[in-house]
């Protein structure tokens, strides 16, 4: 009797050791090696998170048995267990993603009619040259 005692208070204390939360760190890079600053790491099912740096390093606080979804624009969003101290992530291009979405409006060719700001159209004519 007295050693199921022991073994319930062991198997007590090594639930209570793999549930607590420790820091989980890494660096994020897209497919070609360049780091993702400002990509988005997610403890899923909370409302906590993080962005990486300039060179793409994260870090975050999270629980052993808690998943990380990692996000960056352009991207495929990848989901990763927690079970690791550190953790480096290789986004892959979503080619599903809506170009318009990527591209600086400047660079798009619109009709003005789908435009919902005001446009004027210059020509050469129109820009003087300094003399």
């Amino acid at each position: 009797m007295k050693t199921l005692k022991i073994f319930f208070i062991l198997i007590l204390f090594s639930q209570i050791a793999f549930s607590q939360d420790r820091i989980v760190f890494g660096v994020i890079k897209d497919s070609s090696d360049i780091p993702a600053p400002g990509a988005t790491v997610l403890v899923e099912g909370t409302k906590k998170y993080t962005q990486t740096n300039f060179d793409g390093f994260y870090s975050i606080k999270v629980s052993s048995d808690q998943f990380l979804i990692f996000t960056y624009v352009g991207m495929v969003p990848q989901r990763i267990s927690a079970s690791k101290n550190e953790i480096d992530v290789i986004l892959q291009i979503d080619h599903n993603t809506i170009l318009s979405d990527i591209i600086p409006p400047l660079i798009q060719t619109k009709k003005p009619k789908d435009l919902k700001s005001a446009t004027k159209s210059i020509s050469a004519e129109d820009i003087e040259k300094p003399e």
